[in-house]
C-alpha cells in the first residue's frame, strides 16, 4: 500500500462518480496570536493498494506533532478495502473533515499517516499513561510497547517489522 497523496486543504470532496476535488492546500499557516486556530479543514489521503490488499481490514493512524514531538491531535480508524482483480492497483481516496484545530506553539508541525500498523495484524491495543502496548491475542509472547508522546523513531519501525516477521514465522498472518 502506498500513500499517493496527502494534503491538508480548505475544502475537499469526492463526487458520486468518485472524482476527488481539493481546494486551497495548506503550505503554511501564519497568525499574529496563539493559539492559532483553524475552524475547518479537510485532510485528503489517496491510497494505492495492490490486489492482495483488497477485501481486507486496514488500520490508519493520523498524528499531528509539533517540532518538539508533542502531539497536537491523533485520529485512529479502520477501513475495509473493496475487492480487486489480480494485477489491479486499487485507488482509494479518503477525505476527513477536521474542525476546531488548535496549535499552541509557534513553529513547524507535521502530520504523519501510518497505515497497517499492529492493529491490522490482529494485535490488541491497550493505552497506558505514557505508552501504547500491543499484544497478539493468539501469540501473547509477541508484544510491543510504543511511547505515545514521542515522535515515531526508527527503532519503533524496526521493532514493528521484526515483530510482524515473528508473527508470520509463527503462522499467524493470513
Amino acid at each position: 500500500m502506498e500513500i499517493a497523496l496527502a494534503a491538508l486543504a480548505d475544502y475537499a470532496s469526492i463526487s458520486r462518480e468518485g472524482k476527488l476535488s481539493v481546494m486551497g492546500i495548506f503550505n503554511s499557516v501564519a497568525t499574529n496570536r496563539l493559539p492559532a486556530r483553524i475552524s475547518s479543514a479537510h485532510l485528503v489521503v489517496s491510497l494505492e493498494l495492490g490486489a492482495a490488499e483488497g477485501e481486507r481490514e486496514h488500520s490508519v493512524e493520523i498524528k499531528c506533532m509539533d517540532a518538539d514531538g508533542a502531539t497536537a491531535f491523533t485520529i485512529n480508524g479502520e477501513f475495509r478495502a473493496p475487492p480487486s482483480r489480480p494485477g489491479e492497483i486499487l485507488k482509494m481516496d479518503q477525505v476527513l473533515r477536521l474542525e476546531n484545530l488548535s496549535f499552541d506553539k509557534q513553529g513547524d508541525y507535521s502530520i504523519s499517516i501510518f497505515v497497517n500498523n499492529y492493529r491490522s495484524y490482529g494485535f490488541d491495543r491497550r493505552e497506558g499513561s505514557r505508552h501504547v502496548i500491543y499484544r497478539h491475542p493468539v501469540y501473547p509472547q509477541l508484544r510491543a510497547t510504543v511511547a505515545r508522546h514521542d515522535p515515531v523513531r526508527n527503532v519503533y519501525v524496526r521493532d514493528a517489522l521484526d515483530l510482524i516477521d515473528r508473527l508470520e514465522a509463527a503462522g499467524g498472518v493470513w
